[in-house]
């Protein structure tokens, strides 16, 4: 189930009750197997939350070696931070209100790990990828430019990680033409010659790491066991999900549903119209 419930119902939210349109009794003739399928997706989804969340812990517990051990020298991350800086604005800034969207260019998906790099990246004239180091490190420097953009007052895209949402991946300043992107093994656009890449296991101390090498193999072996086993499960779901979405195509009647479509679409028109007008009679 899908479910977001109307803040201001009849007032100003409306609910389009897609239930006028299904034939019951199609539907109640195969009750059992709807329900057992119901069952199971939400069954597989809450062992999908778990492998994540098991795969979040692990992340931390990479991270923690790097931090724990200082190696990634604070000194050393602030100095790359604001030549990068220094790079990308060169002392530009804007007059305006700064303002940010936020979105995911990736996902965990029954597919694997996707991510719809080119269609976000490919436009854009100068691009900078981390590469390497710690993941918390690098999600620090997108932060940074992140802060700095908007307190130059330039819009930004900001790109969150899918399994750690508080961090930011990537980022696009359209007015500068700029990206920044993080590539890993799990989301790579490949670099092209012109770009800039930033490779963070330069600044990684590994004397410092060296004691906790095996620990830190493992908890990178665990987390990527528990990445693939939520994919798994995950495929597992949307096949369930499929299953169960075959007994209600045929009880559909989606030639009305098309018309409601077009009739939603005009009064969507209309308003767009009359907000139109009265911004135009307001100047």
């Amino acid at each position: 189930m899908h479910v977001l419930d109307p803040c201001n119902p009849g007032a100003v939210d409306e609910i389009v009750h897609l239930g006028d349109y299904w034939n019951e009794a199609g539907l109640r003739s195969n009750k059992d197997r709807v329900l057992q399928l119901n069952r199971e997706v939400g069954q597989l989804f809450a062992r999908v939350y778990k492998y994540l969340a098991q795969a979040k812990l692990l992340s931390e517990e990479i991270e923690s070696y790097y931090a724990d051990t200082g190696a990634v020298p604070l000194s050393a991350l602030n100095r790359l931070k604001g030549e990068l800086a220094g790079s990308i604005f060169r002392g530009r800034s804007r007059d305006s209100a700064p303002l940010s969207r936020h979105l995911f260019a990736s996902a965990i998906t029954p597919d694997g790990c996707v991510n719809h790099f080119s269609t976000v990246f490919d436009g854009v004239a100068g691009r900078f990828f981390l590469r390497g180091g710690s993941k918390l490190a690098r999600a620090s420097i997108v932060e940074k430019i992140y802060r700095e953009a908007l307190d130059r007052g330039f819009f930004v895209e900001a790109f969150h990680c899918g399994l750690i949402p508080d961090y930011l991946e990537h980022l696009i300043i359209p007015e500068l033409d700029v990206a920044l992107i993080t590539a890993n093994e799990y989301h790579d656009c490949g670099a092209r010659p012109d770009d800039t890449v930033l490779d963070l296991d330069s600044l990684s101390d590994r004397a410092a790491l060296e004691p906790w090498a095996e620990d830190l193999a493992e908890a990178q072996t665990r987390f990527t066991a528990a990445l693939v086993r939520a994919i798994e499960l995950l495929r597992r779901a949307k096949e369930a999900h499929d299953a169960m979405e075959s007994y209600y195509v045929p009880n559909m009647d989606f030639t009305r549903i098309d018309c409601l479509r077009e009739q939603i679409l005009a009064r969507i028109l209309a308003y767009a119209q009359e907000v139109r007008e009265a911004t135009v009679a307001a100047l």
